[in-house]
């Protein structure tokens, strides 16, 4: 029986939560508010930083969170800084005023919830946006644990983060579903440990650009969807048939 659904947040939840553009503006203003003269040479550091960054993040899996790009940055230019100058840029990106939330998002959450299902989130996230835009939502209400890999410390695929959720839960991974739009972060993740997985066919505009959205032979999801709704139907499907089974 699936007892929960667990949603990654940027291309599930939030179709969009990832904006390069908006990340360079906000940190530049957040820095100058602080007294830090930015060069004209700033968007391209930061940029190909914020790229060696996440070629990092794939290699290691470890999350470095929105701080070090910036102060890897702030070193190529020779520009001083403080760790104050760097926390305040930090603290306005993570307001995450670039994450958009799914318009059906709400409905999905509340219709799981009334079929008794556990709700989780897992978002690779340089900071805590996902779970504060859900939460500025009113979304929280139906969550009942959710988490960033900037809290756990490592990212997806690697498997410590989905066993804080499923244990968090309560849940054993043959009776929960992952919901994700990236094949091998996100589905191959979850497989790894168990899970049933479920992949949306259009994912985050940032992680297409990177070429993430490609299917390999270990992260072949077990249902792919078009719409973030179907995800109800195949839950009740699922446990339908599994209640025939008498399982």
């Amino acid at each position: 029986m699936i007892k929960a659904v667990i949603f990654d947040v940027g291309g599930v939840l939030a179709p969009r939560c990832w904006d390069t553009d908006m990340i360079i503006d906000i940190t530049k203003k957040a820095l100058e508010e602080k007294g830090i003269k930015v060069p004209s040479s700033f968007d391209k550091v930061y940029y190909d930083t914020m790229e060696e960054a996440w070629l990092e993040l794939l290699r290691t899996h470890r999350e470095l969170g929105f701080g070090e790009p910036i102060r890897r940055t702030l070193r190529k230019l020779n520009i001083p800084f403080n760790e104050d100058q760097i926390q305040y840029a930090v603290e306005k990106l993570d307001e995450g005023v670039f994450c958009e939330l799914h318009e059906k998002a709400e409905f999905v959450l509340k219709t799981l919830k009334k079929m008794g299902i556990k709700i989780g989130v897992i978002s690779n996230a340089p900071g805590n946006f996902p779970i504060k835009v859900l939460k500025r939502n009113g979304l929280d209400k139906y969550i009942d644990f959710a988490v960033t890999s900037y809290q756990i410390g490592v990212v997806k695929p690697h498997p410590k983060i989905f066993k804080v959720v499923l244990d968090a839960l309560k849940v054993s991974p043959k009776n929960a579903i992952f919901v994700g739009d990236v094949p091998i972060i996100d589905v191959k993740g979850a497989k790894k440990v168990g899970m049933r997985t479920v992949l949306i066919e259009e994912c985050d505009p940032i992680m297409k650009a990177r070429g993430c959205d490609k299917v390999t032979e270990d992260s072949e999801p077990d249902f792919t969807i078009k719409d973030l709704e179907e995800i109800i139907d195949i839950v009740r499907r699922l446990n339908s048939k599994e209640s025939e089974k008498g399982e």
